[in-house]
Parts: C-alpha cells; sequence; structure tokens
C-alpha cells in the first residue's frame, strides 16, 4: 500500500488538475505520454518523475511556494518513516504517516481513550483486548508504537491537538483501577498543556452521539484534510473533501455539546474517585 507522502502527493496532484479545469486525457497529451500514467499518478500507484513533476506544476499554473513544497514531497515520498518498522496494520499505517505531518488534529471518542493520550498500561491493556488475539511480542510493538507517536505532542513545534471523549470511554475498566486511575491522572496533567484541549461528552448531554465508532481529522500547512474513522471492521483513511468536511462539522458538534475545559478537567476528577483513591 501507498505511504501517507505517495497518497498527499497523489492527492495534490488531483486538486491541481481538477482546479485548472483539464481532464487526464488533456494533461497527457500536453505531456507526451499515456493518460494511464496520470491516472497512476493521482492514485499514488506510481509517481512521476521530477522532470514530469515540473512539467505538470507548469501545466496547471502551480505557484513557486507550492511548487517547493510539492517537489519536496516527491523527494521524500519514498523514504520510509519509523512507523515502518513497527508493522502497523495496513488500514492505519498511512495515517500515522499523514500524523507525523500534520499541524492539527481533531479526535472524536466513544470508547476507549484517544491513542495520543493513553499511558503505555491502558495502551497495553486495550491491545490485550484486540478484536484478533495479539502475542505479547506485537502488543508491545504496537504500545512502543503508540508511544513514539505521541512524542508529535512534545516537539518544539507540537501538534495541536483537540480531543473530545464520550463518558462511554470511562465506564469500562481496561486492566484495572489502577491503571484507569493513572490514565486519568495523565488526561488531566496533559489538560494543561497549551497545545492539548480535551473535552468530556457526558451521557446526560443534550446532544449526545448516537455514533457507533470514532475518527480523527488531520490538518495540514497546504492544502486539505485528511482523517481516519474506525469500525468494527477496520479503520479506513477518508480524504474527500466533502467526507473530511461532514467529519469536521460533526466534530464540532459533539466539542459544543461537550463541557469546556476548565469543566472538563473538574469532570475528569470526579470520574477519578470512581477508582480506588490509593492507585
Amino acid at each position: 500500500m501507498a505511504n501517507a507522502r505517495q497518497l498527499r502527493l497523489a492527492r495534490l496532484l488531483r486538486e491541481f488538475r481538477e482546479k485548472a479545469g483539464v481532464d487526464q486525457q488533456q494533461v497527457a497529451k500536453h505531456l507526451g505520454i499515456h493518460r494511464s500514467a496520470i491516472g497512476h499518478w493521482e492514485m499514488a500507484r506510481s509517481r512521476p518523475s521530477k522532470e514530469k513533476l515540473e512539467q505538470l506544476l507548469d501545466a496547471y499554473g502551480v505557484d513557486d511556494e507550492e511548487r517547493l513544497h510539492v517537489e519536496q514531497m516527491r523527494a521524500d515520498s519514498n523514504k520510509s518513516g519509523w512507523w515502518t518498522l513497527h508493522k502497523l496494520p495496513s488500514t492505519f499505517e498511512p495515517y500515522v504517516g499523514f500524523e507525523a505531518d500534520a499541524v492539527e488534529a481533531f479526535n472524536f471518542e466513544i470508547t476507549m481513550i484517544p491513542g495520543l493520550l493513553q499511558t503505555r498500561e491502558y495502551s497495553r491493556a486495550l491491545h490485550r483486548t484486540a478484536r484478533t488475539p495479539l502475542s505479547p511480542l506485537v502488543v508491545e510493538n504496537h504500545v512502543d508504537a503508540r508511544a513514539r507517536r505521541q512524542e508529535r505532542l512534545d516537539e518544539d513545534d507540537p501538534l495541536v491537538l483537540h480531543v473530545v471523549i464520550a463518558e462511554e470511554a470511562f465506564l469500562r475498566t481496561m486492566g484495572s483501577e489502577r491503571v484507569m486511575a493513572e490514565q486519568v491522572d495523565h488526561l488531566i496533567a496533559m489538560s494543561k498543556r497549551e497545545n492539548i484541549r480535551i473535552h468530556l461528552l457526558p451521557l446526560n448531554a443534550a446532544d449526545h452521539t448516537t455514533l457507533q465508532c470514532g475518527f480523527s481529522v488531520l490538518r495540514f500547512p497546504q492544502h486539505g484534510d485528511v482523517a481516519f474513522v474506525d469500525s468494527p471492521l477496520a479503520g479506513h483513511i477518508v480524504d474527500g473533501s466533502e467526507q473530511t468536511g461532514e467529519l469536521n462539522r460533526l466534530f464540532g458538534q459533539f466539542q459544543q455539546a461537550a463541557l469546556g475545559a476548565a469543566e472538563s478537567r473538574s469532570y475528569l476528577a470526579t470520574l477519578r474517585s470512581r477508582y480506588e483513591t490509593d492507585a
């Protein structure tokens, strides 16, 4: 499967062509190549050479600033990110690659704590309850990968993270009461960071969700959003502007119905009392 940079490059080339108001056949004729090559580039089945990319950007009238960005993306598209070493599920690995380049993330979760905010013990307990049984070695590999993802929150120019967590995520004890208590303590601490905004959606919220799965939307310095939607069978990447726009609308709706940042922190302290006081 194509990696995140290849997918983003493919999407940008499609967007540039559509904005220029030309079809694949017209571009292919202009470049003197077969139309299928344009299709392969726009589906991330292959990537254009440096020369062909320059010709494409000329044909689409892309400005100098964007050209530098796209040309660098093409140059980086075959590089392996750290995530490839962890052998993550094929449906999720591209998302981690997108996440590494994003500047802002919007995450809504119903049944679990968002991955970027999980403690190692919580993450370990969660992976042990995976749909498909995982060996202890694979569990530790996934826990390490999740911890590595969290480093984006600590960088000099950190990822800005917005999360809405439904109260259902706290109703099921993951691992043990001690694990849950430590997880809530971690959420309270993380909620005090400038780049992290945590909102809780109580069960009694007027606009409570009927969704059955969580989702994340990633924002980039240039061009459109990319999302990941989880499901009982498998997650999948969403990169169409219509679909990501709808997910952004849903996130805004849930965020509005949820408690404010300060109220959420207080509510977390209340939830903490559900677990053993000496945890």
